[in-house]
């Protein structure tokens, strides 16, 4: 509620005729009743309290979290039947905005790290002459290949439009062993890109 309309409101209930002073003196607390001004300061107080709850809200959406959560809601709505017991809705619910963030946030910053180490090797590649270094350089391309094809296995099914055409997404326990398949993956994933970043830090030296 704007605080013109609070203050016309009050004006009119209690039937005065709203006078204003020139304009070069501004305005007072002596232009208002003693109610008008509690309802300014009740007002006050209350968008002091909300203001910095709705930045906080702004900023999480434009997250990659946010963002992220959004689609979800976004996919909960459109692919979760009406006639869909409670106990299902909550479950899969509970499971995609946990571990399902998680997992499709993961994912991500895993990408992004293949990305970079592909830079490095590549730099490394082409500034090495050491015929022992660019056999090590080979062996370690190809487990960053592999690695890169493990995750990518689950890019497809853990992308939103691959949650939208999931046949288990209505079955929580069928949903819940694929989410700790995945885990497990990224898990083993990250441990093979950081024995990756280690050998090439080795090889810059």
């Amino acid at each position: 509620m704007k605080l013109s309309t609070v203050l016309e409101t009050t004006s009119q209930a209690k039937g005065t005729d709203t006078s204003f002073k020139a304009v070069d003196e501004g305005p007072t607390t002596d232009d208002y009743t003693e109610l008008e001004s509690t309802m300014i300061t009740k007002l006050q107080r209350r968008w002091r309290h909300i203001l910095p709850r709705i930045q906080e809200a702004r900023k999480f959406r434009q997250s990659p979290e946010g963002m992220v959560t959004e689609s979800l809601v976004k996919l909960c709505t459109n692919c979760l039947p009406s006639d869909c017991p409670s106990s299902t809705k909550i479950a899969v619910r509970a499971l995609l905005f946990t571990d399902g963030v998680k997992v499709l946030l993961e994912l991500e910053e895993i990408q992004v790290t293949i990305q970079k180490l592909r830079v490095t090797w590549k730099a490394l590649f082409e500034s090495t002459t050491s015929t022992t270094k660019l056999e090590h350089l080979d062996s370690v391309l190809g487990s960053l290949g592999k690695c890169e094809e493990k995750v990518n296995s689950k890019r497809s099914p853990w992308s939103i439009k691959g949650l939208e055409n999931c046949q288990i997404l209505m079955h929580p326990r069928k949903l819940r062993k694929m989410v700790n398949n995945t885990v497990y993956l990224l898990r083993e994933a990250k441990q093979e890109l950081e024995t990756i970043s280690k050998e090439l830090s080795n090889l810059r030296d």
